[in-house]
């Protein structure tokens, strides 16, 4: 229902919604009750989904000034909301929220989605929702499927739910394992669910490479400190050690 997405140097409706369902995707898995049992499976899905609405507003609204940020963003490699801030004194966070609410949705998913950029600025009841998208986030950026227009790769390990000791998504195995499984799902789904593959993505090759080396490894030696080279990368990439 939404109107004809103006022509957006890389920006595209299609990849968004990509993008958006990748991360819907890995909200939802992080709503299993082994990983997370307070926030329910489908508010993450939805949570995840939205999380970057305000995007295709202010694109479809101001398409000139949402084009400047995204070229200045990349330009800058800083946060896509960061200079949304500087042009349009409000992020797209914000600007979705506001809408979301005007929606009737609940409190957990307005607030995940304003603040899945900055967790550690949410209310504390709304804190977890928004740490669980971020993470989220972050591994569909991993998975390169789709764009969503931020054009900037974060690191997962340094998200705010990683930080909370409480947590399983900061025990570093389960996090690899978790990450792992999510991005295999969303390979195998991809195509059929977007329309869209994989795309080639800083880390992803190295990624894979790693996987099989990493069964070659464990029959050679099971000590972690033996680890050198794209092994030892790709696990400080997952585990941030």
């Amino acid at each position: 229902t939404l109107p004809e997405l103006p022509v957006i140097e890389g920006f595209s409706s299609k990849e968004y919604w990509a993008y958006s369902w990748a991360c819907a995707m890995a909200n939802r898995r992080l709503g299993h009750p082994n990983i997370e049992r307070e926030l329910l499976p489908g508010e993450l899905y939805i949570t995840g989904l939205l999380h970057g609405i305000g995007k295709l507003m202010l694109a479809i609204h101001y398409p000139v000034e949402f084009s400047k940020c995204i070229s200045q963003a990349r330009e800058f490699n800083l946060p896509l909301y960061k200079i949304e801030q500087d042009v349009f004194g409000t992020t797209d966070t914000l600007v979705a929220a506001n809408i979301m609410r005007t929606w009737h949705l609940p409190d957990n998913i307005c607030n995940g989605v304003a603040f899945y950029q900055r967790p550690e600025s949410a209310p504390p009841e709304y804190r977890k929702i928004a740490g669980l998208t971020q993470f989220a986030y972050g591994i569909a950026d991993m998975s390169g499927i789709g764009n969503n227009g931020d054009g900037l790769t974060l690191d997962i390990s340094s998200t705010f739910i990683c930080q909370q000791s409480e947590s399983q998504i900061s025990q570093p195995d389960v996090r690899e394992k978790l990450v792992r499984e999510i991005l295999k799902s969303l390979e195998e789904k991809a195509t059929s669910m977007t329309g869209l593959s994989p795309a080639p993505h800083p880390g992803r090759a190295e990624k894979e490479d790693v996987q099989r080396e990493r069964s070659a490894v464990k029959k050679r030696t099971p000590d972690k400190a033996n680890e050198k080279g794209l092994f030892a990368r790709i696990r400080r990439l997952l585990t941030g050690n």
